[in-house]
């Protein structure tokens, strides 16, 4: 039975936006099941409907109005037309994100729907920005929503935590972000003009961007400056970079922090064509993609629990998890200085080996295709 597949958001292969990336490497992985047609719905500013194919992937832009609010209970009338003549064909609607009108009105339809909230539903985002409006939209829509879903997919056993407290579903499933194999490091490096490398938004409370930045200092200062160059890549948030720059413009060893910017697609990699060390000091996260993309890439990392890998960093022995305070992060740095090339070395093989054998993009599909056929 040929079944359509349709998931809500943006099939965009080079951005480096997290809910993206989920989109792109599930739909790539699962186009090649031969009973499948992959779908991406996104709802736009356009004023008219596009289809068009990116990699055999069939990508419809749909218009949505202005007020988010209204979208949820009236959309645009084309997008309501080309929904009522398309309703029957669907299969599955697959939901991203969290929060979204348009998706409350999709369930209407009666179409079976999976949500993926991507850590959306986090105590942290909750009680975070625009707090009130979204305890009054859970209150009267989302939980509903939410708890009606055939499934409910968590990337991480702590967002499965997380959710059990917010919502009564029992129809809940665990499976991480992914990487493709062609991703996957395939030769050995070797450990040349070290460095600890950040990539991801200079998103200072969510990363902790605030606990490195002092840790490193104080690290240098207590090492004499003997310490990795420290190189922070990514787009800015909020003017976050600026308040970093600032908090580091009277330290002694401020040159020792790069701040390179934002690389995409393969510039992204320029860093990993030796042993480094990741740095990822974050206070909450889903699964973060550039963490996986640099153990893949054979970086060993210095990470958090809250990356929500940090049991499978402890078991292949692939870096150092530590609590995301000053004290523990400064010791890790002076920790990571002190490794010799040959523990690197083996760091950086065990890396690569916990990616292939646990975060491979066919191996999650073939589990999310189970759950699709429930």
């Amino acid at each position: 039975m040929n079944l359509t597949i349709v998931h809500v958001g943006k099939y965009k292969p080079d951005n480096a936006n997290g809910v993206n990336k989920t989109i792109v490497g599930l739909c790539d992985s699962l186009k090649t099941y031969k009973n499948y047609q992959i779908e991406v719905w996104n709802f736009g500013k356009n004023k008219n409907i596009e289809e068009y194919y990116i990699d055999n992937i069939k990508i419809i832009n749909l218009p949505k109005r202005k007020i988010n609010l209204l979208n949820s209970i009236f959309p645009p009338i084309k997008t309501s037309q080309y929904l009522r003549k398309r309703s029957s064909e669907i299969s599955l609607f697959h939901f991203h994100s969290v929060f979204i009108p348009i998706n409350v009105w999709l369930k209407s339809f009666g179409v079976k729907y999976i949500i993926t909230p991507n850590g959306g539903y986090s105590k942290k985002v909750l009680f975070g920005k625009k707090k009130f409006l979204k305890f009054l939209w859970m209150k009267f829509f989302e939980k509903s929503f939410v708890e009606n879903a055939s499934a409910i997919h968590a990337v991480s056993d702590s967002e499965l935590s997380e959710l059990d407290k917010v919502f009564r579903s029992d129809k809940k499933f665990v499976l991480p972000n992914g990487l493709e194999n062609s991703l996957v490091l395939k030769n050995k490096l070797m450990p040349e003009n070290k460095k600890m490398i950040f990539i991801g938004r200079m998103a200072i409370n969510q990363k902790g961007l605030d606990i490195l930045i002092e840790s490193y200092m104080n690290s240098c200062e207590r090492c004499n400056g003997d310490i990795y160059d420290l190189y922070l890549i990514g787009p800015d948030f909020r003017n976050n970079t600026d308040m970093l720059k600032k908090f580091i413009i009277n330290k002694r060893y401020r040159k020792k922090i790069k701040f390179i910017g934002p690389l995409y697609g393969e510039e992204r990699f320029r860093y990993f064509t030796s042993i480094n060390f990741f740095v990822h000091t974050s206070r909450w996260e889903g699964l973060p993609f550039s963490l996986l993309e640099a153990l893949g890439k054979g970086q060993p990392a210095l990470i958090t629990p809250e990356t929500n890998i940090a049991n499978y960093v402890k078991k292949y022995n692939a870096g150092i998890v530590v609590n995301g305070d000053i004290d523990s992060v400064t010791d890790a740095l002076i920790e990571i200085k002190n490794l010799s090339n040959e523990e690197l070395v083996k760091m950086s093989k065990n890396a690569v080996q916990l990616i292939s054998e646990n975060f491979l993009w066919e191996n999650i599909t073939s589990k999310l295709v189970k759950e699709y056929n429930k």
